[in-house]
């Protein structure tokens, strides 16, 4: 399938598979359709509303059965209504040619060497038969009685004008126009001597430098403090002591960091919980906040 080229606004030129083509119909507002090989192509789509016009046209060296009149009237209703036609056979080569090419002369009242310019830049694959070129040239006599528009100068109305326009910007050339100059600035590119080689030899040939990260120097606010620790009197290990003489000793200690001094009033120390006094001993035993103890009396 080829893609339908567009003539002008709403007339389209294609083969069988743009006929078939319910989406592209719909989709360019195609009501009416002029079917060029009625006798190989059907009319698909009568059943949803769309016009036709066929005729059974053959490849043949014969030349077509044809009422111009009743042709042109038929595409031109359509344009001016805003709708769309599609003009189709089996290839879009010969006999669809031969339809637009007669609606094209007629309309814009183009020579026939005109209108075949036109149609070969929007379709450069067509072949149109020696029998169709001699009826399109006696059509071409029979528009003779009226002044007929052999250069691309002249245009008379809005569709023309833009039918005409459509064809001169396709083959206007830019090889004639001249071409712009890039601006430089005034300052020059100046390359210094000492470039470096953009050889990079292999991996195992690269001498890698060793460098030393310098320690960065600490001032006296960032230096950091060194705390001292003074060793814990543990003279009780080597003196001799009673087990109640070394619990309280210890739990002193412990008390005296939580102790809270003040002018005003001395705090005394508190009294070991759950802890008998130092002077007395029960029968061999000691209660203490955490565990019982056998000591040995001496």
């Amino acid at each position: 399938m080829q893609l339908p080229t567009r003539i002008i606004d709403g007339l389209y030129l294609g083969d069988q598979g743009a006929a078939h083509d319910l989406e592209f119909l719909v989709t360019n507002k195609i009501t009416k359709i002029i079917n060029c090989a009625a006798k190989h192509i059907p009319n698909h789509w009568e059943s949803i509303g769309i016009e036709y016009l066929s005729y059974q046209w053959l490849e043949s060296e014969t030349q077509f059965a044809f009422d111009y009149s009743r042709c042109f009237a038929f595409i031109n209703d359509a344009l001016e209504a805003g709708e769309a036609v599609l003009v189709h056979s089996i290839r879009a080569f010969n006999r669809s040619v031969f339809v637009v090419v007669v609606f094209l002369m007629r309309k814009f009242k183009w020579t026939l060497q005109k209108t075949l310019q036109y149609i070969q830049n929007l379709k450069n694959d067509f072949e149109i038969k020696s029998n169709v070129v001699r009826q399109l040239l006696n059509y071409e006599k029979w528009l003779q009685v009226s002044k007929l528009s052999q250069n691309w100068d002249d245009a008379q109305n809005d569709d023309e004008i833009l039918a005409r326009n459509t064809y001169l910007n396709s083959q206007r050339t830019y090889s004639n126009e001249p071409k712009r100059k890039k601006e430089i600035g005034v300052k020059k590119v100046q390359w210094k001597q000492d470039l470096v080689s953009q050889f990079i030899p292999p991996y195992q040939q690269i001498e890698f430098k060793k460098f030393s990260t310098p320690q960065p120097k600490m001032k006296y606010s960032n230096m950091p403090i060194k705390l001292f620790v003074q060793p814990s009197d543990n003279n009780w290990m080597n003196k001799k002591y009673t087990l109640n003489q070394i619990v309280d000793e210890q739990l002193q200690k412990k008390l005296n960091l939580f102790s809270i001094k003040s002018d005003r009033q001395s705090i005394k120390p508190l009294a070991r919980p759950g802890t008998a006094p130092s002077n007395r001993l029960l029968k061999g035993k000691v209660l203490t906040s955490s565990h019982r103890l056998l000591i040995r009396q001496y």
